[in-house]
């Protein structure tokens, strides 16, 4: 007999409830609590592709430029408050130290299996790696070209794969399944990413969760009872996701609705440059195997999972232009980047004033060229207002307001009470 779970509906809406009391954006929370689904899942459920099985790992980076959006933080809770906790079963295995090839093959080789008789490894070989910093877990980019490759390799769950190092020679691992969950600057991913990179292979994988700002505000956050019973039945139920094994199906009409919606995209999919739009069509399906598994048991794709999944990378894709255009961007691009940020705080402001907040670090001459290239990018908006002492005042405006983010914006509904 099966045991129940302790929260009803989905366990990424409870998720979010737990997190609704912490200032770091809501989206961050729901890409973690996807991620934390997708560790647990790991490669012991997948879903038939044809010529291949396709496994609901993920290589999530929540990027954002200031401590204001308390990315770390936000992978913290995940980590330490529910995988961490002493009662979560079968923990997968966690790999959060400085990454070198050598260190990442000796733990994927600790984690494959012994064949058994008939020569066979059943034990998956699942890591889940966690990084407050992208770039201390990779290093620099002119020493990490290698980990970069074995990561990209590392994507697809490969049955087996082997590995020459410097001091015992090949070692095999079998059964692979890579989760990694990460935070960074754009300035310190260029750091660990070339910008020639970008676009590449690793960067391809990514999932970039852009936000430039957190609307939430708690000067003392409060933990109340209630909050950490809700904590205690989300690792129970985290526990019971992770005994999921076997194939995925399709619900009723899904696999039709999703042959549908990848017809509609396949040129735009095709012909996309932007990193990991390329490989949306697979990303929608993982993230569904989440979506599934975080509401029921049955191991099925429904239309609702499709929809919200959608919804999800729908959401994230809004904002990765500003994303690549910041981890790839020059000196001229991060003094763009500043300007922005402070016309878009203030939403108006007139240019005297945004002079004097920039003048020490961007003169008059290239803050002109750098409103210019704002308005026609579409940013902001330049109007000139002659009403004062018949002098010409002009006055910016942020034209991306950003939209209030909560979980109705990703997964189709709000948590639940």
């Amino acid at each position: 007999m099966s045991i129940p779970r302790k929260l009803e509906g989905s366990w990424i809406n409870h998720y979010l409830k737990y997190t609704e009391g912490q200032e770091s954006p809501a989206i961050f929370h729901f890409w973690v609590s996807i991620s934390l689904i997708s560790a647990c899942l790991g490669r012991k459920v997948y879903l038939d592709r044809g010529y291949f099985n396709l496994y609901p790992n993920m290589y999530i980076v929540l990027l954002a430029e200031s401590e204001e959006c308390a990315k770390s933080t936000a992978i913290r809770i995940g980590i330490d408050k529910i995988l961490g906790d002493e009662k979560m079963e079968d923990k997968p295995a966690m790999f959060a130290q400085k990454a070198t090839p050598q260190a990442l093959v000796e733990t994927l080789v600790d984690e494959t299996g012994v064949p058994d008789a008939n020569m066979i490894v059943t034990k998956n070989a699942e890591v889940y790696i966690h990084a407050s910093e992208l770039s201390v877990l990779l290093g620099k980019r002119d020493k990490n070209t290698e980990l970069l490759t074995i990561l990209t390799d590392l994507y697809d769950c490969q049955d087996k794969w082997a590995y020459k190092t410097r001091y015992k020679g090949w070692e095999q691992v079998c059964n692979l399944c890579i989760n990694i969950i990460a935070a960074t600057t754009p300035r310190w991913l260029r750091e660990s990413i070339s910008k020639d990179a970008i676009g590449g292979g690793f960067t391809n994988r990514l999932v970039f969760i852009y936000v430039s700002h957190t609307d939430r505000t708690f000067p003392h956050p409060k933990h109340p009872p209630e909050r950490e019973e809700l904590r205690v039945k989300l690792v129970h139920d985290l526990s019971l996701i992770r005994r999921f094994k076997g194939s995925y199906s399709w619900g009723a009409g899904a696999e039709d609705w999703y042959a549908e919606w990848y017809e509609g995209n396949a040129i735009k999919l095709k012909k996309s440059p932007e990193l990991y739009v390329r490989r949306k069509k697979d990303l929608i399906l993982k993230v569904a195997m989440c979506v599934s598994a975080a509401e029921k048991d049955n191991r099925v794709i429904d239309i609702k999972d499709l929809e919200r999944a959608v919804n999800a990378v729908n959401k994230v894709e809004e904002y990765l232009p500003i994303a690549i255009a910041l981890i790839s961007s020059t000196t001229m691009g991060d003094d763009t980047r500043q300007v922005l940020e402070i016309i878009r705080k203030e939403i108006k402001m007139m240019h005297s004033d945004l002079l004097r907040r920039v003048w020490h670090v961007i003169d008059a001459k290239r803050l002109g060229e750098i409103v210019l290239t704002l308005e026609e990018a579409g940013l902001v908006e330049v109007t000139i207002d002659t009403t004062k002492m018949g002098m010409g005042a002009r006055y910016y405006e942020y034209i991306g307001k950003d939209k209030k983010v909560s979980s109705l914006n990703y997964m189709g509904e709000l948590p639940e009470n």
